[in-house]
């Protein structure tokens, strides 16, 4: 669960990639590594979207996954191609935009944040 100043704001699910079902649905040129992990984020409620509070929280997320396994050299988002407030959030967070994908149940955005890449961005604050 997801908190801001102490009330809860939303939900977050942390997965592994390879035992995800998303992972099924990638292109072939994403190869999943062993390590890789998905974020899946929901905010609760209207009060807790905008004023920065997603882009904090989502590079701390990050952040936290990187250094909780130093296996990890990437993470994966695939939000809902019509949230386009997620997807510059993510982009701001050192993600970028691979490809559009279709999954059963919706048209996503393939998002790729190489470790790499995160920690260069020097983006934590």
């Amino acid at each position: 669960m997801m908190s801001w100043d102490g009330e809860l704001m939303g939900y977050v699910e942390i997965v592994w990639v390879k035992e995800n079902h998303s992972g099924q649905y990638y292109p072939n040129d994403v190869i999943v590594g062993d390590w890789e992990w998905g974020v899946h984020v929901l905010v609760g409620e209207d009060k807790f979207l905008g004023g920065g509070r997603l882009a904090i929280w989502l590079r701390s997320l990050v952040h936290y996954i990187f250094l909780a396994d130093a296996r990890t050299e990437r993470v994966i988002g695939e939000p809902k191609e019509t949230n386009v407030a997620m997807i510059k959030t993510a982009v701001n967070a050192s993600f970028h935009v691979h490809m559009t994908i279709d999954f059963s149940y919706k048209r996503s955005v393939l998002l790729l944040n190489p470790q790499e890449r995160f920690f260069k961005s020097d983006k934590l604050y």
